[in-house]
C-alpha cells in the first residue's frame, strides 16, 4: 500500500507502470537512487550508474546534506526529446534513445559522446532541483494554491543558479573536462549575445514575465525576451567567481547556497523575494547592493566574463564561421535550417528589419540568382554595404526587397585555460571546479 502525505505530496510523485521498464540502481550518502529506463534501449547501465552517482554526490556536498529518503530519474525513452520536470525524491525526463551511453561508441572514440553529456546535463540539473525550488521554495509558490500562475522578480535565482550548477556539476564530478566545462559556458555566452532582447528586458523583469512571456513564445520572443536560465546562470557564474575574487576565496555561491538551504530550505520555511542577494551579502561581508541592482534591474550584460581571467582562463568573442551566424550577423535574420527558404526570426533594427523583410516570408533569390542552399558562401561575394535585390514570396505573394548587408557575422565566444597564467590563477580555478582525474 502507498500513502501520502496530503494532496500536495500525492501529486508530486510521479508514478510508472509497464513492462518495459528496468531500474539501474545505486547510491549516494546511504540514501537509495535509481535511474529508471522507461522503454526499449541499449544503453551501457553500469556507465550510467557511475556518472550518475559521481554528479549527484557533487550536487549534494553543495549543501552538505542530502534530505531524500530516495530518489528517482524515471526517463522517458524516445526517438527525439530532451526536458525536464522536476519533484522531491524524483524527476521525469524525456531522453532521446540515442542520448544514453554506449559501450562501443565509447570503445570507438575514446570520450563519451556530447549527447550523452547533455543528458548527464539534464539530470544534474533536474537533480540539484531537489534542494533548490522543491525545498528552498519561493514564498509566491509556497502561496500558490495551484489555480493560477505564481509570479516574482527572481525566478533566475532558482531556473538560472541551477542551470549555472548543472554543468559545474559535471566538472566537478569527473565527468567531463575542464575545457568541455569552458565550452559549455562558450556555448551559453553566444547564445545569449545573440538574443537581442537582452537589451530590451531586465533579469528581474524576465523572471517577473515568465508566464507571459517565456511560455508563450512567438516569432518576436528573441527581440523582446531574455532567459532567465541563461542569463540567471551567467549572472550565477560571475557572483561566484566575484565572491570567490574579492573573499579571497573564503566565501564562494557554494557558501550562498548552503546558508540559503540552512535558514529556508532545510525546514521548509518560504523564502522571501531577493533572499538570495541578502544572504550574498551578509555571508560575504560585501557591499553587493550596487552589484545586484545593476545587474537584476538594468539590461546590463551578466559580468559572466569579467572575473576569468584571474582563474586563468582567456575570452574571446570573434565572428562565427557558419552559415546560420554568417546569415544572421549579415543580414539579421533566422531561418528553419541552413537548407530552408522560411525566415524564422528577423533581428530588431537589422539589414532584414530594415528592408521591410518579416517572419514567415521565403527567400527565393538574391540579385535575380535563385538562393543557395549554403547562402554564407552566397553572401561571401559581397562586401559590407552592398545592397541586395531580395525576392521573397509572403503568403502566396511575390514581393521584392532592397537589403544592405552589414559586416560581419554573428560572434561567437570562445574560452580557454590560459597556461601562461601564474599559479595563484591556477589555485582559483582549480578550487573552483574541484578538478578529478575520471574525466576522459
Amino acid at each position: 500500500m502507498y500513502e501520502a502525505r496530503d494532496y500536495d505530496d500525492l501529486i508530486d510523485h510521479p508514478v510508472a507502470m509497464g513492462e518495459a521498464i528496468e531500474r539501474v540502481p545505486f547510491s549516494v550518502r546511504d540514501v537509495p537512487h535509481a535511474f529508471v529506463l522507461l522503454g526499449s534501449h541499449d544503453a551501457d547501465t553500469r556507465q550510467l550508474a557511475i556518472d550518475l552517482a559521481a554528479i549527484c554526490e557533487a550536487q549534494a556536498a553543495v549543501f552538505g546534506e542530502l534530505p531524500a529518503r530516495q530518489y528517482l530519474f524515471l526517463a522517458n525513452i524516445m526517438a527525439r526529446g530532451f526536458g525536464g520536470l522536476e519533484h522531491r525524491e524524483s524527476s521525469v525526463l524525456d531522453v532521446a534513445r540515442n542520448a544514453l551511453p554506449s559501450a562501443a561508441r565509447v570503445a570507438a572514440t575514446g570520450r563519451r559522446d556530447p549527447a550523452y553529456e547533455t543528458l548527464l546535463g539534464l539530470a544534474s540539473h533536474e537533480y540539484f532541483h531537489l534542494w533548490n525550488v522543491k525545498r528552498i521554495r519561493p514564498a509566491a509558490v509556497a502561496a500558490s494554491d495551484l489555480a493560477g500562475e505564481a509570479y516574482f522578480r527572481d525566478l533566475w535565482a532558482y531556473e538560472g543558479v541551477t542551470s549555472y550548477y548543472d554543468d559545474l556539476g559535471l566538472v566537478r564530478a569527473g565527468v567531463i573536462t575542464e575545457q568541455s566545462y569552458l565550452d559549455r559556458l562558450a556555448k551559453l555566452a553566444t547564445r545569449i549575445e545573440r538574443t537581442p532582447g537582452r537589451h530590451r528586458q531586465s533579469l528581474a523583469e524576465s523572471s517577473f514575465d515568465a508566464w507571459l512571456k517565456f511560455y508563450r513564445p512567438d516569432e518576436n520572443t528573441p527581440n523582446a525576451v531574455v532567459s532567465y536560465y541563461g542569463k540567471g546562470a551567467q549572472l550565477a557564474l560571475g557572483l561566484d567567481l566575484k565572491l570567490r575574487l574579492e573573499t579571497e576565496g573564503r566565501v564562494s555561491l557554494d557558501t550562498v547556497m548552503r546558508a540559503v538551504w540552512q535558514r529556508y530550505g532545510r525546514d521548509d520555511a518560504p523564502v522571501p523575494e531577493n533572499a538570495l542577494a541578502r544572504l550574498a551579502a551578509d555571508v560575504s561581508g560585501l557591499e553587493l547592493a550596487d552589484f545586484f541592482d545593476l545587474h537584476l534591474n538594468t539590461t546590463a550584460d551578466a559580468p559572466w566574463a569579467d572575473f576569468l581571467g584571474d582563474f586563468g582562463i582567456r575570452a574571446l568573442a570573434r565572428p562565427a564561421a557558419d552559415d546560420a551566424a554568417v546569415v544572421r550577423g549579415r543580414m539579421g535574420l533566422s531561418r528553419e535550417s541552413p537548407s530552408s527558404a522560411r525566415i524564422t526570426h528577423v533581428v530588431d533594427d537589422g539589414p532584414a528589419q530594415r528592408a521591410g523583410l518579416s517572419p514567415g516570408d521565403r527567400l527565393l533569390a538574391l540579385d535575380g540568382i535563385e538562393m543557395a542552399e549554403e547562402l554564407a558562401s552566397q553572401l561571401a561575394r559581397y562586401p559590407a554595404g552592398a545592397c541586395l535585390r531580395v525576392h521573397v514570396f509572403r503568403d502566396d505573394r511575390l514581393l521584392t526587397r532592397d537589403v544592405t548587408l552589414a559586416g560581419d557575422a554573428a560572434p561567437e565566444w570562445h574560452l580557454s585555460i590560459d597556461e601562461t597564467a601564474d599559479a595563484t590563477a591556477h589555485a582559483r580555478r582549480a578550487a573552483w571546479l574541484h578538478r578529478e582525474s575520471r574525466a576522459d
